[in-house]
């Protein structure tokens, strides 16, 4: 199984997290509810939850997202930062402003989280499924293709071309 992880390849200005370099993509003025069962994986797609102002809320099954989770949020912090991708990254706790990236079209991610029993395949139709990426279309035929397989990798994670 391919660890969770998501690295952001291509098509995303990071430039650099922290205090004073800050690319123009990160946006961390957004709280991880507290309702969520953690942890909750960098790449998890998310929107922005209108309902309750100043939150996030995951995507729902089919939908096509507003962001994808930058960080990674589990109130069992390892004290890391995760140096897979060019961009440190930090962990934080629910309830605290985490860092998203806006779904963007023709961006690149490679990433392990994949919905339970997904195989990849080279030329699959991706779509949200429990918050997780997968070829099946939980919403019967309406979901939203969100993004399509590029390749997949010795050690089980995909690179996704967004959609």
């Amino acid at each position: 199984m391919a660890e969770k992880m998501t690295m952001f390849e291509y098509g995303f200005n990071l430039k650099g997290k922290r205090k004073f370099d800050v690319g123009e993509d990160l946006i961390g003025t957004f709280k991880a509810p507290e309702s969520w069962e953690y942890p909750v994986y960098s790449g998890t797609p998310v929107d922005y939850d209108s309902s309750n102002a100043g939150f996030l809320k995951k995507t729902a099954d089919g939908a096509l997202p507003e962001a994808l989770l930058f960080s990674r949020v589990s109130n069992e912090l390892r004290d890391i930062e995760m140096y897979e991708s060019i961009v440190a990254r930090d962990e934080v706790r629910l309830g605290e402003n985490v860092a998203v990236l806006p779904f963007k079209k023709g961006a690149i991610i490679r990433t392990g989280l994949l919905a339970d029993g997904y195989t990849p395949t080279a030329g699959d139709d991706i779509y949200i499924d429990g918050g997780k990426f997968s070829n099946t279309d939980q919403t019967a035929g309406s979901g939203v293709v969100v993004a399509k397989v590029i390749e997949v990798d010795v050690n089980g994670k995909v690179q996704l071309v967004l959609k």
